[in-house]
C-alpha cells in the first residue's frame, strides 16, 4: 500500500472503519456461537 495516496485524515478514517468492522464481525461471531449453543 502506497501511503502517499492517503492523507493522514483519510488513513485515520480507514483505520477507524477497519476497527469498527472487526468489532462488528467479532460481535456477530459471538452471537452466532451463543445461538448454536442454544440450539443444541
Amino acid at each position: 500500500v502506497n501511503l502517499c495516496l492517503f492523507p493522514p485524515a483519510s488513513l485515520r478514517t480507514y483505520l477507524l472503519a477497519f476497527l469498527l468492522w472487526i468489532r462488528v464481525s467479532w460481535n456477530r461471531r459471538i452471537w452466532l456461537l451463543e445461538l448454536f449453543q442454544h440450539l443444541e
